[in-house]
């Protein structure tokens, strides 16, 4: 119930967010998340539940979260030659 619930925001949050040039704070947002999630999980007990690279294991394996993934595409800029006709080129 919590994964799938989590699942579904993240599935939302990427779609929203990953446009181009939001790369660098995407993976920020992503790191702190799972940051935040690991020490949530290792809260239960006087010792700590799991490490790090069990951690990733079941995030990336067992709980099949989704991955930040841009889609969008670069527009055209349609800008004029030296004789004045519409030439597309890409806006960096």
């Amino acid at each position: 119930m919590i994964l799938s619930s989590l699942r579904n925001r993240l599935r939302g949050y990427w779609n929203y967010y990953c446009v181009i040039g939001n790369g660098r704070m995407i993976g920020r947002y992503l790191s702190a998340m799972k940051r935040l999630i690991y020490q949530c999980l290792n809260r239960r007990s006087q010792r700590q539940s799991f490490g790090w690279t069990h951690f990733a294991k079941l995030w990336h394996e067992q709980w099949e979260m989704p991955k930040p993934l841009i889609v969008e595409q670069r527009r055209p800029h349609y800008g004029n030659d030296s004789e004045g006709n519409l030439i597309p080129s890409l806006i960096d």
